[in-house]
This record gives structure tokens, C-alpha cells and sequence, in this order.
């Protein structure tokens, strides 16, 4: 027991070692290596339950700005829930006809399925608010409500409701309010529009976007059976092993538990060449390497 607590600790300093950036290895950080390396390195350490090469590979990737369809896709194949809801996010608000066939086969028919629906029920929501300004409440010292309603109703469909169902900019529905605000209701009572502001900012309706961003997001994560993976940033951590700057791979991968002179040979792999390669050809090297 004892013994294997060892051995896990272990790892974690030698790996945030070899990536951190103290002596040996001080020139290379997750931000020195592509996607396919990234990936890589992700799918070599979750097949062997690496959880510090799993963390950092999701920070590398996190780092390199992949589009929402990628994103989902290494989300749903690596069991990554906390990448779902952005990309998710992002492909709501990507018109149907800009999401290309190799995107469809990225984020999987099920997933896609699922935000075609959320699109649908956002443009639903859209077009009734456009259609249906919000309730304009009476204030105390408003003399002159049937005015104000007016004002209200006709200055919402000239410039909110319209922006709302612009074709290709649509306004966005965490920027009704604000724009509500910024908008000359002239000859509106300002409390009137006051009440009418707080009541908004108190409304669900206002949060329908969010709210169905989330439920899209929860069902493909259901769906998938995916966890959150914590991620970590690599950080100058004192090496409590003795390890001199000048040491060989060798002489450093003798000093490392067998089961995870793996990670070790693969990284260096990694580090020593931006090629493509397989983590199954890896893996035979690694076998042969430490048999």
C-alpha cells in the first residue's frame, strides 16, 4: 500500500518536473506542443490512468483556441464534460447554414440533434419576445399610464423587437436589457420605465437563453456519461528527488517506477520530435524500451 502512494507521488514530481519550468526541461511548456500531440498524450494517459498527463493535456488543448466543433468532439470522446457547455454555447449562436458537414460529424448526430432542438426553442422565445414587449408597471406618481403604455409598446417594436429578429445580427439576449436602458423613451415617466427595468432584470424570461444553453449542455453530458477533469496548470514545484540538471534519460528513467516510465519515454518522445505519431506505436516503443 504503502508502496503505491510512493509511486504516485512520484510521478506527479516527476512530471511536473519534466514540464515545468525549472532546469532540464525549462524550455518546454504545453504551449510547445499541437493538438495532435496534445491528443496524444491524452488518450496515452487516460488508457493508463495518468490523471497528471490526462491534466495536463486538457490545459494544453484549453490553451490552443479549438473551435466549438472540435472541442465537443474531444469532449465527448475523452469523457471532458467542462468543454461541452462552451462549445455549446458557441454553436447556438452559430447559424445552421455556417456549420459545416465536417462540424456535423465532429459533434456527433446525437449532440447535434440536441442543439438543432435548443436553436429551435431560442428562435421561438426570440420571436415572442420581439412580438410581446415586456409589461410596463404603473409607478406612484405616473398620472398618465394609457401614454406611457403607448410610448412603451411603440418605441420596443421600432428598436428592440426589430434588432431582435435582425437576419444576421441578431441581438443578443443579454444585451436587452442593457439596450432597454440606453434607448430616449421621450415622454415616458422615468419611473415607469424604472419599475419596468427591475421587473425585467428579476424576470426568468430574460434568462431563457442561459436556461436553455444549460438544459442543452446537461442532456448531452447525460447523454454521454461524461465527468468534469479537474485540470491542472503546471507550476514550479520544488523536485523533492535528487535529480542532477545534467542527467541522462536514463539515468532518470531508472529512478522512476516501472509502470510509469511510460509517461516518462513518451514525453521525451514528444519534446524531441513534432511529428505525428501513434500512441499505440508509442506504447510498443515504450514496452520494448522498459522490458
Amino acid at each position: 500500500m504503502g508502496d503505491a502512494c510512493v509511486s504516485g507521488s512520484l510521478l506527479l514530481r516527476v512530471f511536473i518536473y519534466i514540464v515545468g519550468s525549472i532546469n532540464y526541461f525549462s524550455d518546454w511548456a504545453p504551449s510547445a506542443l499541437c493538438e495532435t500531440q496534445l491528443v496524444a498524450i491524452l488518450q496515452f494517459c487516460q488508457l493508463w490512468m495518468i490523471d497528471a498527463g490526462v491534466a495536463f493535456a486538457i490545459h494544453g488543448l484549453d490553451g490552443l483556441g479549438l473551435c466549438p466543433s472540435r472541442m465537443l468532439e474531444l469532449g465527448r470522446q475523452f469523457s471532458i464534460a467542462q468543454w461541452i457547455g462552451p462549445a455549446v454555447a458557441a454553436l447556438l449562436q452559430t447559424p445552421l447554414r455556417d456549420i459545416s458537414k465536417e462540424a456535423v460529424e465532429q459533434v456527433g448526430l446525437i449532440a447535434f440533434e440536441t442543439i438543432v432542438r435548443a436553436k429551435d426553442a431560442l428562435e421561438s422565445e426570440r420571436k415572442l419576445m420581439a412580438a410581446v414587449p415586456p409589461p410596463l408597471p404603473q409607478a406612484v406618481s405616473c398620472r398618465g399610464h394609457d401614454r406611457c403604455q403607448k410610448i412603451w409598446v411603440d418605441t420596443w417594436f421600432k428598436t428592440v423587437g426589430r434588432e431582435l429578429l435582425h437576419p444576421s445580427k441578431p441581438l443578443p439576449f443579454n444585451r436587452i436589457i442593457s439596450r432597454t436602458l440606453e434607448l430616449n423613451y421621450d415622454g415616458l415617466s422615468t419611473d415607469c420605465k424604472g419599475d419596468a427595468i427591475i421587473q425585467m432584470t428579476t424576470s426568468s424570461s430574460f434568462q431563457i437563453e442561459e436556461a436553455i444553453t444549460q438544459s442543452a449542455t446537461a442532456r448531452i453530458i447525460s447523454r454521454y456519461g461524461l465527468e468534469i477533469v479537474r485540470s491542472l496548470r503546471p507550476s514550479v514545484v520544488t523536485l523533492l528527488m535528487s535529480v542532477d540538471s545534467t542527467a541522462t534519460h536514463g539515468m532518470i528513467v531508472a529512478r522512476i517506477p516501472s509502470p510509469y516510465q511510460f509517461l516518462y519515454i513518451l514525453l521525451v518522445l514528444v519534446r524531441s520530435t513534432h511529428m505525428t505519431f501513434n500512441p499505440t506505436r508509442c506504447l510498443l516503443h515504450c514496452s520494448i524500451t522498459t522490458g
